[in-house]
C-alpha cells in the first residue's frame, strides 16, 4: 500500500530536457550514497568572487534537466549553483521514498557545504515544491553553523496533506484514506523548531493548484525566527521566475544583496508578509 501511495506522489522521469552545458560551465557529480548513485550538476558563478553556493532540492515530476533552469540563473549575480536528482529522478539510480530522499538530502547537504565553507562563503537552500519539504526535514539534522538562508519556493510541510490531495485528484475523494499508510514521519512539520532559528523567505503564489497557498503559510507561520512571506499573484506552480530577467527575479536579488550586506542572521529583522 506505501508503494502505491508513493507512485500517485512521485512522477520522475529520464527526459533529456536540457544539457547542462546550456547553461554554462559546469561540473558532472556522481554522489554515491550506499551503492546507490544520485545524478548531479555544480555550476560555478560567473562573477568572481563568488558570494554564496545556492543548494537547489527540485520540484516534484521531471529531472534536473527541466528544473536547474529555476536556480541556474543565479550564477549571473555572483552565485555558485549546485542540484541533484532524487532516487530514480533523470539518472539517478534507485526509487524515491520519504525516508531515502532524507538520507540523501543530508549526504548532499554536507557536500555543498563543504564546498561553500571552502571558499569562505554560506550556504543558501533553495528548496522548490517537494524539494522544499525534502531540504527542511533534512536540515533538522544537519550542522546549520553556515547555513545563511532558507528558501521555501511553493513548498508544504505535511506529506499527508498532499498525498491526499494527489489522491482526491487521481482517484477520487472517497479514496483519501489511502494517506494513512504513506509514511508522514519524514514531514517537516514535525521538526521545524529544530530549524527555525535560520533565517526564512516564503515564496508561494496564492493561486498556486498544485501545492496550496496554505501549506506555504504554514510553514511561515510555524517558524520561530527571522521571516519573510512573498505571497505571489501569479498563475501556476514554480511560475514566478522568468529565468533571471522577471520581476520576482530582479527582488530576490536584491533580497540576497541586502542579506548578504546585513548579515543573515540579524536578529533585529522584523518578520514581514509580502505581496
Amino acid at each position: 500500500m506505501l508503494f502505491r501511495c508513493s507512485s500517485l506522489y512521485y512522477y520522475p522521469d529520464q527526459v533529456e530536457y536540457s544539457k547542462p552545458e546550456e547553461y554554462g560551465p559546469f561540473e558532472s557529480l556522481s554522489i554515491d550514497v550506499e551503492g546507490v548513485s544520485l545524478d548531479g550538476w555544480y555550476f560555478p558563478s560567473a562573477k568572481s568572487p563568488t558570494r554564496a553556493v545556492v543548494l537547489q532540492f527540485h520540484g516534484n515530476a521531471q529531472n534536473i534537466s527541466s528544473h536547474a533552469a529555476l536556480g541556474v540563473w543565479l550564477t549571473q549575480f555572483g552565485y555558485d549553483f549546485m542540484t541533484y536528482d532524487y532516487r530514480g529522478f533523470g539518472k539517478s539510480e534507485g526509487s524515491p521514498d520519504p525516508k531515502r530522499n532524507y538520507e540523501d538530502a543530508l549526504i548532499v547537504l554536507k557536500m555543498a557545504d563543504d564546498r561553500a565553507r571552502e571558499k569562505g562563503v554560506p550556504l543558501i537552500i533553495l528548496g522548490q515544491s517537494l524539494g522544499g519539504a525534502i531540504a527542511l526535514r533534512a536540515l533538522a539534522d544537519f550542522d546549520q553553523s553556515n547555513v545563511g538562508l532558507i528558501i521555501a519556493d511553493s513548498t508544504f510541510a505535511s506529506y499527508d496533506s498532499m498525498v491526499r490531495n494527489a489522491i482526491r485528484n487521481t482517484v477520487g475523494s472517497w479514496l483519501t484514506i489511502l494517506a494513512f499508510f504513506f509514511d508522514d514521519e519524514y514531514s517537516p512539520i514535525h521538526t521545524l523548531d529544530q530549524v527555525s532559528r535560520l533565517p526564512l523567505l516564503v515564496i508561494h503564489s496564492r493561486f498556486d493548484p498544485v501545492v496550496p497557498f496554505s501549506e506555504g503559510r504554514s510553514i511561515y507561520e510555524n517558524w520561530q525566527g527571522r521571516k519573510e512571506l512573498w505571497a505571489l499573484e501569479v498563475d501556476g506552480h514554480l511560475s514566478w521566475s522568468n529565468y533571471g530577467s522577471g520581476k520576482t527575479d530582479q527582488r530576490l536579488v536584491d533580497f540576497l544583496d541586502r542579506m548578504l550586506a546585513r548579515g543573515f542572521h540579524d536578529s533585529k529583522r522584523q518578520p514581514k508578509v509580502a505581496d
